[in-house]
């Protein structure tokens, strides 16, 4: 991650869409551009951007696993199936 005056290309290189969600100080407002609000919700963990790959690692997949069973956050399909070609094929 290389932070960047700008929050939405910061939110995109972020691995799960909840991670993506900022607070504005200066504006007192929530920033979510890639919806991780709504995920929340919905009780989902999805990649933040669905256009580039995310560069995950081990620990980073060991994080969303474990980030899932301590909130009952359900890992998208989309997402898993993501980890199974990293690790699995």
């Amino acid at each position: 991650f290389v932070p960047t005056d700008n929050f939405t290309l910061d939110s995109l290189s972020r691995d799960v869409s909840v991670n993506s969600i900022g607070y504005n100080i200066r504006g007192n407002y929530l920033e979510d551009p890639v919806g991780g609000i709504d995920d929340l919700k919905r009780g989902l963990l999805r990649p933040s951007n669905r256009k580039v790959p995310l560069g995950m690692d081990f620990f980073r997949v060991f994080s969303i696993f474990k980030t899932s069973a301590k909130s009952s956050l359900r890992i998208s399909d989309e997402l898993k199936s993501f980890i199974i070609f990293m690790y699995l094929i």
